[in-house]
């Protein structure tokens, strides 16, 4: 059975569309999330929205993030500024900031980089620090890891290409 509830609490709004779920928050500024355990783990993070199963699931004090899809910006526990759009977009960043990520699997396996973006399934996929990368297309950058400054686009742009 499906319940619907809508809490707000000062600036919290907090959308549920599910019947067991769970949210810890302190309120200091605006929060939205909809969606299964959206936002569970935030507790001094600010103006984050957050829409899809366990997006922002991590969050912690990371603020300013916007997430769509779910396990968008699952991990991310206190990186600011991050937008992520898809399935799994920006996954395992905990601390990275100013990331953008649009599409499937977009920057998944980013950690701690900070200033990339991602658009298109799997671009800059296994990329896990770095830094300052803008990958455009279908697998643009899937093997960079560590690499930094570097511009790709189209399909498969700088596939092979891991620094």
């Amino acid at each position: 059975m499906s319940s619907f509830f809508h809490i707000r609490c000062r600036t919290i709004v907090l959308l549920m569309f599910f019947s067991t779920s769970t949210f810890a928050a302190t309120e200091t500024g605006s929060l939205a999330g909809l969606g299964v355990e959206s936002l569970y783990s935030n507790t001094t993070g600010s103006n984050n929205s957050s829409l899809g199963y366990r997006s922002l699931y991590a969050n912690t004090s990371g603020s300013f993030n916007s997430a769509l899809g779910a396990a968008a910006l699952r991990y991310n526990t206190t990186g600011s500024y991050n937008t992520a759009a898809g399935v799994n977009a920006l996954f395992k960043t905990t601390t990275g900031n100013g990331n953008t990520a649009l599409g499937y699997d977009s920057l998944d396996q980013n950690t701690t980089g900070d200033y990339n973006t991602g658009f298109g399934m799997h671009s800059l996929g296994s990329a896990t620090t770095a830094v300052n990368n803008t990958a455009l297309g279908y697998q643009t950058m899937t093997s960079t890891t560590t690499g930094s400054n570097n511009t790709a686009v189209g399909r498969d742009a700088l596939y092979y290409n891991t620094t």
